[in-house]
């Protein structure tokens, strides 16, 4: 039961991230050009507020996703 709970609360980390990021990406995609690779997303961050938001905000929700994962494997 506990590693059902833990499986659902990954992906349903997963999904709200992607729900959140994804419409970010892609209005960065439309304003720069469709053909944009993630590295010359990442080139852009300096140059643009909202790709370097996009990059804080990606780091951001992996490093909680990965404090989470170590926490729930470290108490259990």
């Amino acid at each position: 039961m506990r590693s059902t709970f833990i499986l659902f609360g990954i992906v349903l980390w997963l999904a709200l991230g992607t729900l959140w990021l994804a419409p970010r990406k892609r209005e960065l995609l439309r304003r720069h050009g469709m053909h944009l690779t993630n590295d010359d997303l990442l080139r852009l961050g300096p140059k643009d507020r909202d790709a370097w938001n996009l990059q804080r905000d990606t780091w951001a929700m992996i490093a909680i996703g990965v404090v989470g994962g170590i926490a729930i494997v470290l108490t259990h």
